[in-house]
């Protein structure tokens, strides 16, 4: 696989395995690019849950509101889009707008 000879993995580590380290590779070019879907290194905003990139968002802007649209990557637990929604809401706030979801 090549790498850096003085990385070393932890006993037991999955990333030493040649076929689980194809599939960590595989995993990180998809959600790079649904992150950066030009691959131009513009970052669409991204919903982050315990560290670990969820799914991106967008906002639609008009005269007396916000529209924050959510795509998650998985189906979203109930915390999580309790969190979104907290989230969109300080947004909105912070704004000065009224906010919808969608």
């Amino acid at each position: 696989m090549g790498g850096d000879p003085s990385v070393k993995a932890a006993a037991g580590d999955p990333i030493e395995s040649p076929s689980a380290m194809s599939w960590w590779t595989l995993a990180v070019l998809v959600v790079y690019a649904l992150v950066v879907p030009g691959n131009n290194g513009m970052f669409m905003p991204t919903l982050v849950s315990d560290g670990r990139v969820v799914g991106t968002w967008k906002r639609t802007l008009n005269k007396r509101a916000v529209r924050v649209t959510a795509q998650p990557f998985d189906t979203l637990s109930e915390v999580e889009e309790d969190a979104f929604a907290a989230a969109t809401q300080r947004y909105g706030r912070f704004l000065a707008q009224s906010v919808t979801t969608g």
